[in-house]
């Protein structure tokens, strides 16, 4: 399929990867300018080192269409996963209720042997959202195959924030008892492992509904400044048919995040204790927030002191 503007190109492929003895795939989206003469690959690695992309939570390798003809002008070599467990890939066994480490290793496993399988020696991560978090497992466990970390508004870096009825029983008491009730019976789905997904696919041929709400709401600040690079419909067909797929990497929601969506081992903290372990043969790396973000940049800016300008943060203006 055709990367958009006719300039590149790109080719679905599914490489495969070994993992607990049994042949499993990662879906890929490769793509790499037709007239660029310095595409890098495991064949010309020469060229520029290649860029890999993990999607956030609830989307997918394709939902990075938008971007793949920029991000290949200077003919670098382009791959955009689904996550093991999600979208096209395969669906191993998914270690519910095994704790952080066994599903932290669930991901950046299947993403080495993915990278083995390809031939990359080394790669641009740029990771977004959960996305952002696996990548930056990765970099702490396999710094030498990662040239440059990118972490575009990561979930899970600091510590739960007080002072909210979402992370503060007593607060909640306080809320009007609709409000309560809303937030109590969300936190038991939360804990009980349902998944935004797996509501999807109980309700059926209706599950499109709450798609196409979200959809419309989550970009209706993009859509007003005329940034939005996709179709509103195109969009909410590919997020449903994600959704109604077998669930599997999906868990790792409720067994990395409590409720409320902070880390139950905030990342910051982890992260800048490797990279200053590694000293110079730290990976470099770059933060991105949007200005309406709801992730919180002050755990990026943290992060980057703590680094002593071991990093870069960057807040894009009108963003989020």
């Amino acid at each position: 399929s055709g990367s958009g503007s006719g300039s590149g190109s790109a080719a679905a492929c599914s490489a495969q990867a070994t993992a607990e003895h049994t042949a499993h795939t990662v879906h890929t989206i490769r793509v790499r300018r037709r007239h660029a003469n310095s595409g890098a690959s495991s064949a010309h690695p020469e060229g520029p080192t290649p860029l890999v992309l993990i999607h956030g939570y609830g989307m997918g390798a394709a939902s990075w269409t938008g971007s793949f003809d920029a991000l290949a002008e200077d003919g670098r070599e382009i791959l955009s996963i689904d996550w093991p467990g999600v979208g096209l890939s395969s669906r191993p066994r998914f270690p519910r209720g095994e704790g952080v480490p066994s599903c932290e290793d669930f991901f950046v496993e299947r993403i080495e042997a993915w990278r083995q399988s390809i031939g990359i020696g080394r790669m641009v991560m740029l990771g977004h959202s959960f996305g952002g978090y696996f990548s930056a497992c990765y970099a702490m466990r396999y710094p030498q195959h990662v040239e440059k970390l990118i972490l575009a508004s990561p979930v899970g870096m600091g510590p739960k924030r007080t002072g909210s009825p979402i992370t503060d029983p007593e607060l909640r008491r306080q809320e009007p008892w609709q409000r309560r009730a809303m937030l109590s019976f969300g936190e038991l789905l939360w804990n009980s492992s349902w998944t935004p997904q797996a509501i999807v696919r109980v309700l059926g041929p209706l599950g499109h509904r709450p798609i196409d709400a979200y959809i419309s709401r989550r970009f209706a600040r993009s859509r007003e400044a005329g940034t939005k690079g996709c179709d509103d419909a195109a969009m909410k067909e590919y997020v449903h048919q994600l959704f109604a797929q077998p669930g599997c990497g999906e868990l790792c929601l409720g067994e990395l995040l409590n409720f409320g969506a902070w880390a139950k081992q905030p990342l910051a903290p982890r992260l800048a204790e490797r990279l200053q372990s590694l000293g110079t043969k730290a990976p470099p790396l770059v933060l991105f927030y949007g200005e309406h973000d709801w992730m919180d940049p002050n755990a990026g800016v943290k992060l980057a002191e703590q680094l002593h300008g071991g990093a870069d943060v960057f807040l894009v203006e009108g963003a989020g």
